[in-house]
């Protein structure tokens, strides 16, 4: 602890910064200020009342937490202890301020003075700690929360804190379960308990969850409000869009509850069309569509493959005399992934609205720029992001290597890969079956081979993509018996062959005149095809 004070302000260095001293005006604005100033005089003159009047008043800044700290690690100084409405007050504005690790400092100190945290300082931690992301840590300290004590007894603000705490990591289940613990301790949850819930279960996209929570609120009599709707829209997935549409359409209205645009924004989805019209009825219902509701649309144009309609949306948007964000520009270069020229276009239109790009930006540009057999677009690009100071990753060069091989230049393809390795950045999958896709269109099946082995000796994750790479590789090159090794091996290093690995045996064994293992591997192959039936 004597570290930690070191580590602290001065009173006067605390008043100089404006630690809680001249940012903190208004109602007892001279509380704070006057009590560091009687705490280090000669004759120290404060009462535990004025201490914790001075902590309180630190919770209007931000920056005061060092003060907080000060003040009541030197009450031992002043021969006081603190009580439970100091450490209260105290754990209070450290959660306040972000301070999530004192906060906890403070708590574990409490029984160092005798004195019993009750509900208010539980709560506090509970937030303190949900704001730190260590959900795990808050439902700690509700299951702790003694429930003989009448001053400890966790209340309704305990069992939301502790819900709200549930998002950061996604913890639906937990949530769940401490909503339906409340009644037991004879407290109904209310709005915010139903709602922090929910939004747990979108976070996780828990949908079936987030509804059954919709219809027990309508059963407790509960008022729903657009929180509570939005929520559950939002966690609907591709599969479910039609259900969104009917929570957006059918369910809100019949509540008599007013849409706002994170309703549409929340049910534009992966259907393009749906999200196109949901964009346009937004105006008819008195909703100005903003920026995140363009790049929803834009994204569902993206995965639909509608480059056309996600760049004609991006110049909608900017009509409209919104600010295009990164995220837009990034999701209409990748609806462009299949027409590179768009593509650029779209990226030189960041510099007219002075948007930075970042990584992924880029990363998206070189892979239009890859399916369109540009790979001296693609290596001047690479060469662009280092010279931005951009961190260049694993999939900028394996999107390059993509360019490399679709061109034949496989040894440029090894160039780049050497050159990855080099810079700390560790091939992936995909980067490793690029380059055996690279040496098996060039004809280099003995590199391929080298390769694949290479690969499969420091890869914790075979690929199926790489085996059938090199086996393509081994057949190109007339190289029967390889392919057939490779794909007898597949097995031994957890690869499960596909209908495409079949194939290429099947047809292997048919060019080496061996027919009983082509029988085999054709048994293999329509065993193969059936189950892939099966899934579909």
């Amino acid at each position: 602890m004597g570290f930690l004070r070191n580590q602290l302000p001065s009173p006067a260095c605390s008043q100089e910064k404006g630690y809680g001293c001249r940012q903190l005006g208004g109602h007892g604005g001279e509380v704070l200020p006057t009590v560091l100033r009687k705490m280090h005089s000669d004759k120290p003159e404060v009462s535990l009342v004025q201490c914790t009047a001075a902590i309180s008043q630190c919770r209007r800044d931000a920056r005061a937490w060092p003060t907080v700290l000060l003040l009541f690690w030197d009450l031992s100084l002043l021969r006081m202890s603190p009580d439970v409405v100091l450490c209260t007050s105290a754990i209070t504005t450290l959660e306040r301020t972000s301070r999530w690790h004192m906060a906890l400092q403070v708590f574990d100190s409490m029984p160092l003075f005798a004195v019993r945290p009750n509900v208010i300082s539980r709560s506090s931690l509970i937030t303190a700690l949900d704001k730190g992301e260590h959900w795990q840590a808050a439902i700690q300290v509700l299951i702790g929360m003694p429930s003989t004590d009448s001053a400890s007894l966790p209340d309704r603000i305990s069992y939301n804190s502790a819900i709200n705490a549930c998002q950061t990591g996604q913890a639906w289940q937990t949530a769940c379960q401490v909503l339906t613990k409340m009644p037991s301790a004879q407290l109904a949850p209310n709005l915010i308990s139903y709602n922090s819930t929910v939004a747990t279960c979108e976070k996780s996209g828990q949908w079936q969850a987030a509804v059954d929570l919709l219809t027990d609120m309508q059963r407790s009599e509960l008022r729903l409000d657009v929180i509570s709707y939005n929520s559950a829209i939002s966690c609907m997935t591709a599969g479910e869009w039609q259900l969104a549409l009917n929570l957006l359409y059918v369910a809100l209205p019949y509540c008599r509850i007013e849409p706002d645009v994170i309703s549409f924004s929340g049910a534009m989805k992966d259907q393009w069309q749906a999200a196109v019209a949901l964009l346009a009825a937004m105006p008819l219902v008195r909703i100005v569509p903003d920026v995140i509701a363009y790049n929803s649309v834009i994204a569902a144009c993206e995965k639909g493959k509608r480059w056309e309609m996600a760049v004609r949306l991006l110049l909608d948007l900017v009509a409209a005399r919104l600010r295009p964000s990164v995220v837009t520009f990034n999701s209409t270069i990748s609806a462009c992934e299949r027409t590179w020229q768009a593509a650029l276009q779209v990226l030189m239109l960041m510099d007219t609205w002075s948007t930075m790009p970042d990584t992924i930006t880029y990363n998206s540009t070189i892979s239009a720029l890859s399916r369109g057999e540009c790979w001296q677009h693609s290596l001047a690009m690479l060469k662009h992001i280092a010279s931005r100071d951009l961190q260049l990753n694993v999939i900028s060069y394996s999107s390059a290597m993509a360019s490399f091989e679709v061109g034949g230049r496989w040894k440029a393809a090894l160039g780049l890969c050497l050159k990855m390795c080099a810079s700390t950045v560790l091939p992936n999958a995909v980067s490793g079956s690029t380059l055996i896709s690279a040496c098996a269109e060039a004809g280099s099946w003995q590199f391929a081979l080298s390769l694949y082995a290479s690969e499969h000796s420091v890869s914790a994750v075979p690929c199926i993509v790489s085996s059938n790479s090199a086996m393509s590789a081994c057949m190109a090159s007339f190289h029967w018996r390889d392919a057939m090794q490779l794909h007898a091996g597949m097995p031994d290093i957890r690869v499960m062959p596909d209908v495409l690995s079949h194939s290429s045996a099947v047809m292997a064994c048919e060019t080496a005149l061996l027919h009983k293992t082509a029988a085999k591997v054709l048994d293999q192959l329509h065993n193969c095809a059936y189950c892939l039936c099966e899934r579909r």
